[in-house]
């Protein structure tokens, strides 16, 4: 059999067929490419030691998920945001109130003449800030709250003078040309929320369309959003709002520029970024990003 197939073979192949004779007769198998068999094991020892790092990863994150709960650090922070008294030319709708003010304390306590004291710290309570930013500093500021119970707001809008109004269950007090000590501090509502992120960041799956999911890493710093190898800059006058949900306790922070640029983040009830949407980043190509299931 051999002498058959190398006959059959051309002069320049007469080595390689010969081998492939041999092959034929013993039943064994070709050697193997060595190249291609280092391919493999460098490959098989890139899989593993992806889901060990994985598989680490996902063990610190749940150690984190189970650390401590700041529901009520968020809601502390947006309180000291707008926390002063607001005083000014008060009225309600039964006439002008002497000595009139809108007060709100750091402690979450909202107090006006003649409507109840309400407490934005009670666990039942959501809590929703809204700032609009213009030159570097807020224009409007919408402040909501409320439970089973009652909803309450307090909204200030300068445009000129300042005015604040607040209204408990649709009963309002109206102040003109109110003065709150802190105004000026509420020009970055992501700011004075990122310190709550935990540093350590979180790793989700993005995915910008169709395209296929990716891993990345994402991590708050100051006015920056890092994902991935994508930095953004948040520093720029925004239209911002936040929100905390009593019932799981996370945080929603949303922001959209008058150029477009949208960002909407989740803050898990311990810090962890559990989801974010991206548009409108010229050259950012990360979209919607989620954490993976376990």
């Amino acid at each position: 059999m051999k002498n058959i197939a190398i006959a059959l073979c051309t002069l320049s192949m007469l080595a390689a067929c010969g081998e492939r004779g041999s092959s034929s007769q013993t039943g064994e198998k070709p050697a193997p490419d060595t190249a291609q068999v280092q391919a493999e094991v460098e490959a098989s020892q890139e899989a593993a030691t992806a889901a060990i790092d994985d598989a680490r990863r996902d063990r610190e994150e749940a150690e984190q998920d189970r650390g401590p709960v700041r529901t009520a650090d968020y809601k502390r922070t947006m309180l000291g945001l707008i926390a002063g008294s607001y005083a000014g030319d008060c009225s309600t709708r039964s006439g002008p109130v002497s000595r009139g003010a809108v007060t709100v304390d750091a402690d979450g306590r909202i107090s006006a003449p003649g409507l109840p004291a309400r407490n934005l710290m009670d666990p039942d309570a959501n809590l929703t800030l809204s700032i609009q930013g213009a030159d570097g500093q807020p224009s409007e500021i919408t402040f909501l709250g409320g439970n089973d119970r009652a909803q309450w707001s307090v909204s200030s809008q300068r445009k000129g003078d300042l005015t604040t109004v607040y209204s408990d269950r649709g009963n309002p007090i109206k102040c003109v040309d109110s003065r709150p000590p802190q105004q000026g501090r509420a020009a970055n509502l992501y700011q004075a929320l990122a310190r709550h992120i935990s540093a350590g960041g979180s790793t989700l799956q993005c995915a910008q369309g169709r395209a296929e999911a990716r891993s990345s890493r994402i991590v708050a710093a100051g006015n920056t959003l890092s994902v991935g190898n994508d930095t953004l800059a948040l520093d720029d006058d925004a239209n911002e709002v936040a929100t905390v949900n009593a019932g799981d306790g996370t945080l929603t922070y949303r922001r959209e520029t008058d150029g477009g640029k949208r960002v909407l983040l989740t803050l898990n009830r311990t810090g962890r970024i559990s989801g974010l949407t991206v548009s409108g980043y010229r050259g950012a190509n990360i979209g919607s990003c989620a954490r993976a299931p376990r």
